[in-house]
């Protein structure tokens, strides 16, 4: 189930658990973030389509964390504003298989579909810009628990991004070591939380901030996650 943050008259933030669509789409039908935000909250605004509604921005199936969704019609067009110009800050924790060489490191490289992959997305010359900063915050035998800081919203552009240094998120079903089947960890899900939101208030411009703890399985899976100092 969802776990709600904050809400008021002109936006709501929950915490959307791993393995919950953001919001129904042609493949998948039954449960979603959206068909949650209308049983709590009634009737929301959409600008796309009716299986959208209050939907802000997205994120992906498999992936946790804060999410930000409007209640009026003001906040929907100033909040997609904010996501189309940059200036929501976004900050995920990503468990990798590996070690990167530095402690600090950028991707930028452009992400565009892979061609014959429905589902793909890769680093292509013909993509969109993809900017990415990374920052290990621990090391644990095989795995590393890396901050992410996109300044770009490219599709899994964290994946790929991960994926071409040779780190691929732990349980990641598309973008994983060649040849290896990855199980055994206890995970139901992959490894990426999106952690923290900044945004300013649509209506009020007062500046907000948003945390979501790390899903529960992670710190079973990796009880060193306890002793690492996660930002908040």
């Amino acid at each position: 189930e969802p776990q709600w943050l904050y809400e008021d008259d002109d936006l709501v933030v929950v915490s959307k658990p791993a393995g919950m669509i953001t919001h129904p789409v042609e493949r998948h039908s039954g449960d979603s973030l959206a068909e949650q935000l209308v049983e709590r909250f009634g009737p929301l605004p959409s600008r796309e389509d009716s299986f959208r509604p209050g939907i802000v921005h997205r994120l992906d199936r498999e992936t946790s964390g804060v999410m930000v969704a409007a209640r009026s019609v003001r906040a929907l067009n100033q909040l997609q504003g904010q996501f189309r110009d940059r200036s929501v800050s976004k900050r995920y924790l990503a468990v990798v298989h590996g070690q990167p060489d530095q402690d600090r490191f950028d991707v930028d490289a452009p992400i565009g579909p892979v061609a014959g992959q429905r589902d793909l997305q890769g680093i292509s010359t013909s993509g969109r810009d993809a900017h990415t900063e990374f920052h290990v915050l621990g090391r644990m035998g095989a795995y590393s628990v890396i901050e992410c800081l996109p300044s770009t919203g490219r599709r899994h552009q964290l994946r790929v991004h991960l994926w071409s240094r040779g780190l691929p998120i732990v349980g990641d079903k598309l973008y994983r070591p060649k040849g290896k089947v990855q199980g055994g960890i206890g995970l139901r899900h992959h490894a990426l939380h999106c952690a923290g939101l900044g945004f300013e208030h649509p209506v009020t411009s007062a500046p907000q901030s948003y945390v979501a703890a790390i899903p529960q399985e992670w710190t079973q899976a990796w009880p060193e996650l306890r002793g690492i100092d996660v930002p908040t």
